[in-house]
């Protein structure tokens, strides 16, 4: 990948928004794993996005989500949802572990969305609202 790691603007393509964020990771991993307090940070996040969803779980709001897709036509998770994605949280992503897909599971929906929901970890809360 031969991009600059120049900061990518929040209105780029979501492409270069994603080509950013992995050159970064490819430039920088070893930095981030070996780094106790990165690590710590990712650690934690980690841990609050489960219980989250757990949470999310609980109360039906995944159930929710699922019939809005399915029956209601799913307009939250609808293409170019993912532009509202910066590519720093794509970083973030990555370094907890998620591979960014290039390709649309489904034309009509969100980059990130695949057969079994978000693709994502880390979302932008306009995605969790």
């Amino acid at each position: 990948m031969n991009m600059s790691l120049q900061k990518v603007s929040s209105r780029a393509p979501i492409k270069e928004k994603i080509e950013w964020a992995e050159a970064c990771y490819l430039k920088y991993k070893d930095r981030f794993v070996k780094d106790p307090e990165i690590l710590g940070l990712i650690h934690r996040l980690k841990k609050a996005i489960y219980a989250s969803r757990n949470e999310m779980l609980k109360i039906g709001m995944v159930d929710e989500c699922r019939e809005c897709e399915e029956k209601g036509g799913g307009s939250c998770c609808g293409a170019g949802m993912e532009d509202w994605y910066d590519a720093v949280i794509l970083l973030i992503n990555l370094l907890l572990g998620i591979e960014l897909p290039k390709t649309r599971y489904d034309p009509a929906s969100c980059l990130f969305l695949g057969p079994n929901g978000c693709l994502l970890l880390a979302r932008e809360v306009v995605c969790i609202n």
